[in-house]
């Protein structure tokens, strides 16, 4: 095992909660057996535990099985394993990255926040460290440290478009839209294919009832043809803006990239409704459910459709689903009550 001596190695073991136990890690790299009925992963983290049972001081070994742990989301036991990692070597800055996910994972933002602290601390001008540090200062709500480390990452490389887009998320979340928007701006001219940095503008100029955002949806659409979510939110922005056959070819390209997205079947019927095209509209809420039987708004809207088609049976059997998932869902029960009375 290794030894850390000074400052850095004291912080390190009180950061990380190490104790020195051999009998833990002895227990966790007892040999285990592979058999047939196992998964790839069980096999791989049972070839790893017995290589640690004959060379328990490994720290590449440790990382390996919990990054496995952390992907399969069996995140306390990532923890344990990223910590044994950085006890014996904590040189690798990936480590203190995985180590930080599955704290994150693990709804432990605090000690996450520790980990990229100390890492931040530890690889001082590295850029991913300083962002990946931000990050979580922006989600833990720590705004104001959130700017101050983006600063140290703008005095390290000012020419890193994700820094540019990080700050840009603070001072959105923070309301000042205009240094937001300079932000986002910088972010596409140094990098132009960060597509979350044109949904952001499309958004905020949209918010600010400028046509430009239009564009900026567009673009991002031709960033990553494969990806769906830009297209859906360029049909949404043709949905508000009452451009209602523009905004369904947006949601069938949406659709066409991601068969399985529910969200754009729901949102293409509440258009269909709005066009008073009724079957397309509850085929569209029925392709939602489809995916995700508890979408409990969409089981809501196959009532509306079927109410509005004259299928009250239907429509009260479709509301009552709906309520059944969300019991204090009141519209749902408001319209149960509005059948029965009519029936």
């Amino acid at each position: 095992m290794k030894i850390y001596s000074g400052a850095i190695g004291g912080l390190l073991l009180v950061l990380m909660g190490i104790c020195a136990c051999g009998g833990a890690d002895n227990e966790a790299n007892s040999p285990q057996v592979a058999d047939e009925s196992m998964t790839q992963e069980q096999i791989a983290v049972a070839q790893l535990t017995e290589a640690l049972a004959e060379d328990p001081d490994n720290a590449e070994l440790y990382a390996e099985r919990g990054a496995i742990y952390l992907e399969n989301g069996i995140y306390d036991r990532a923890i344990t394993d990223l910590r044994r990692s950085l006890e014996r070597d904590s040189s690798r800055v990936a480590v203190w990255h995985l180590l930080a996910d599955a704290q994150m994972d693990n709804l432990r933002s605090r000690d996450a926040l520790n980990t990229m602290i100390f890492a931040s601390s530890r690889f001082k001008d590295r850029v991913p460290t300083l962002l990946k540090l931000a990050e979580i200062q922006y989600i833990v709500r720590q705004h104001d440290d959130a700017l101050a480390t983006l600063d140290r990452a703008v005095k390290v490389d000012p020419n890193e478009g994700e820094v540019f887009f990080m700050i840009g998320e603070v001072l959105s979340e923070q309301g000042d839209t205009a240094r937001a928007i300079n932000s986002y701006q910088r972010a596409t001219e140094l990098n132009p294919d960060i597509l979350d940095a044109w949904l952001a503008l499309g958004m905020l100029f949209e918010a600010r009832a400028n046509p430009i955002a239009e564009r900026y949806f567009k673009t991002a659409t031709a960033i990553d043809r494969d990806e769906a979510i830009p297209y859906r939110m360029l049909a949404d922005y043709y949905s508000r803006q009452s451009r209602l056959p523009e905004a369904i070819a947006q949601y069938d390209e949406a659709i066409q990239r991601d068969p399985q997205y529910e969200e754009a079947f729901y949102n293409s019927g509440l258009v269909y409704l709005d066009m008073k095209e009724l079957e397309k509209a509850k085929a569209q809420f029925d392709r939602a459910v489809k995916v995700k039987p508890t979408y409990v708004e969409a089981r809501f809207y196959q009532g509306v459709a079927l109410e509005l088609q004259g299928n009250l049976e239907g429509a009260r059997q479709a509301y009552q689903q709906a309520l059944n998932l969300a019991p204090s869902f009141k519209s749902a029960q408001q319209a149960i009550e509005r059948i029965q009375a009519a029936q």
